[in-house]
């Protein structure tokens, strides 16, 4: 039997992921929602079909899921999951992804909203977080915690609520994402805060943004683009980058120029 990972989009099975047994990317979209009057496709490269996308023609879309650089290597090692191995770090810490997909094994389901599950983390706690993310990136060692943001920069997904930030259990959705000071150079949230916050008075639609301190380190907070609240919740947002709409691999990230941007987009 094949082993499988069952692609959400919040609560809904939009497909299924699996290996062939040549360990190539195979994905499906489920039945239900091809026939559901809200479905839609996942990606550019991902057009709505009955038909499985075989042969790792999905490869690049869910890969690019994952972090990169140092940070993956770090992950792989903590994990004691080859770095080669996408498919398990996606089984590892597909939870709570960019934009609305969440990667669950076979007859494990997401959360229903109202049981979305948080971990209220003290000053303490956050502080050590923070200071150990060099070394275990997305806390991706502990129990019921499977969080993943593309990129090569240190942060964390996260929520806020009565200022007090929180870890999503168990895939629960995050709603902001937390960042650290770049080592070795110095006012990086300060000046990343100051960009936000000047385009935002310019008239550019950016996501609010925050200095939040802990024990004087200031981190940069910002809403995450790719949620919304609604009725108290938190939902995600259908989304994807550049790679994953032109079927880029991972490996080759910044290879897209902007000639091929601005023809996908045209």
């Amino acid at each position: 039997m094949k082993s499988k990972l069952n692609v959400f989009v919040n609560q809904l099975k939009a497909g299924e992921l699996w290996l062939d047994h040549q360990r190539r990317f195979c994905f499906q979209y489920d039945k239900n929602w091809i026939n559901s009057k809200d479905s839609y496709r996942l990606s550019v490269s991902l057009p709505l079909r009955e038909t499985a996308y075989l042969n790792d023609d999905s490869y690049s879309y869910f890969t690019n899921l994952l972090p990169e650089g140092k940070i993956l290597d770090i992950l792989s090692r903590r994990l004691q999951i080859p770095v080669s191995n996408q498919f398990e770090l996606l089984r590892a810490i597909g939870g709570d992804c960019a934009g609305a997909v969440s990667l669950f094994e076979d007859g494990v389901l997401p959360q229903k909203p109202e049981m979305y599950s948080y971990d209220t983390l003290t000053d303490d706690h956050l502080l050590k977080i923070i200071n150990e993310l060099p070394e275990n990136p997305f806390m991706a060692d502990e129990a019921g915690i499977r969080l993943s943001l593309a990129g090569a920069q240190e942060k964390l997904p996260v929520s806020l609520k009565n200022n007090k930030i929180r870890i999503s259990m168990n895939g629960a959705p995050s709603s902001h994402i937390l960042k650290t000071p770049i080592k070795d150079l110095h006012g990086t949230v300060e000046n990343e805060t100051f960009c936000m916050m000047l385009a935002k008075r310019m008239g550019l639609t950016v996501p609010d943004v925050k200095i939040f301190k802990i024990n004087e380190i200031p981190l940069y907070l910002i809403d995450r683009y790719d949620r919304k609240i609604e009725n108290g919740q938190i939902i995600r947002l259908i989304q994807e980058d550049f790679c994953q709409a032109l079927n880029v691999n991972a490996q080759l990230k910044y290879s897209p120029t902007l000639d091929m941007c601005f023809s996908l987009i045209r």
